[in-house]
């Protein structure tokens, strides 16, 4: 079969040697791009021959899906899979698969550092220090005690309340369905807005879909804390950020922690949290650690060849 990777797998050279040559060994041809585009005419141009193509965040449109008449299956390099038309590869009989829980570790250990880092105030006592200051009279806050409040307890939410509770904090938490394994652990499921009122921090975790999208706006963070820490490392629409700026802005919250937006960085020099005080904003980092990447270049591979054998796994949408 001839599979393409139609955008950079983000892999050192050495492994992506190692995918080529198992493909290869396979009896398969690989092509592999060393980019991004999101042109969709030259993504469906790269793609046009392959039966198999790997993405990772590329958009894949109806436009894209009708340009390959030989596709078969796209291999997601990703957990999230909102990018792809799923209708449009449903109707052309595509299958497509996904990465789940690949990047657990890195984004919960993410999270932490982003609490810390605005707990303890890491950015602003830098420029002070930078700027020939000393601490003056700052004092920071510490994890140890404070109630963490978990919206999405799936794998990463898990993950990150278990590290939150080695600090030694209270973990809450909302989520669809509530998981055995953090009843045992003593997590205590509430309601949205018992979470939000009573949590020193507030993490989320939750997929984006119909019922998730804004789920957390203005009204939601006027139930916060005025000193509340919000992150978020799900998805960028799960929050309203315009409700989020003006809430730091008039000191309604008291700090935010983002990795995710509306869409993928690079973000408008004018977006509404560039602004704001007491705020740490990523470039969508949370799952880019080194570990994480060689992880999701396994699975997907195994994906493929599993496809190809004919006992597909992490299936996320079949044509049957």
């Amino acid at each position: 079969m001839k599979i393409i990777a139609i955008e950079s797998l983000s892999l050192t050279s050495e492994k992506l040697e190692y995918i080529s040559s198992a493909l290869f060994a396979a009896g398969h041809e690989f092509v592999h791009y060393n980019d991004k585009v999101l042109n969709q005419t030259i993504l469906a141009e790269r793609a046009k021959n392959a039966e198999i193509i790997i993405t990772v965040t590329s958009p894949i449109s109806e436009q894209f899906v009708l340009a390959c008449p030989d596709l078969k299956l796209i291999a997601v390099a990703f957990t999230g899979y909102e990018h792809i038309d799923i209708a449009a590869c449903r109707k052309k009989g595509i299958e497509v698969c996904n990465v789940p829980a690949y990047s657990v570790h890195a984004v919960s250990e993410m999270v932490i550092g982003l609490a810390v880092s605005l707990l303890r105030k890491f950015k602003p006592m830098e420029m002070h220090l930078r700027n020939g200051k000393d601490k003056g009279a700052f004092l920071g806050s510490e994890l140890f005690g404070k109630t963490i409040g978990i919206i999405g307890t799936g794998n990463i939410g898990m993950a990150t309340a278990n590290l939150f509770r080695a600090f030694g904090c209270k973990i809450i938490a909302h989520s669809r369905s509530e998981r055995k394994e953090a009843i045992d652990a003593g997590i205590r499921y509430v309601s949205l807005e018992t979470l939000l009122s009573h949590s020193d921090i507030v993490s989320i975790h939750t997929p984006l879909n119909e019922t998730t999208s804004h789920l957390i706006g203005s009204n939601e963070i006027a139930l916060m804390k005025p000193t509340a820490i919000l992150i978020n490392a799900a998805r960028g629409s799960i929050v309203d950020y315009g409700a989020v700026a003006n809430a730091l802005n008039k000191n309604l919250l008291g700090g935010a922690g983002i990795d995710v937006y509306e869409s993928e960085p690079p973000i408008a020099a004018n977006h509404a949290l560039m602004g704001c005080p007491n705020i740490m904003l990523l470039p969508h980092i949370g799952y880019a650690t080194k570990e994480a990447i060689e992880k999701r270049a396994n699975v997907s591979l195994q994906n493929i060849l599993q496809w190809i054998a004919g006992t597909p796994e992490n299936i996320v949408s079949s044509i049957d």
